[in-house]
């Protein structure tokens, strides 16, 4: 698997669940600032260990 491969899926992966985590956060009451905030943790937390799955399992 390349680099750019890895990049895509991190990428694609994380925006689905930063997607999902701003969706439950407005469903929970937060604010829609704060839950981009929450969902834009969410994204690089998540892309962040799935580059390092991915290079590893590389």
């Amino acid at each position: 698997m390349s680099r750019l491969t890895a990049l895509i899926i991190a990428g694609l992966v994380s925006a689905v669940l930063a997607l999902c985590c701003y969706i439950l956060s407005v469903n929970s009451g937060m604010t829609p600032p704060s839950a981009i905030l929450a969902a834009g943790g969410a994204f690089l937390a998540v892309a962040t260990l799935t580059i390092l799955v991915l290079e590893y399992l590389r």
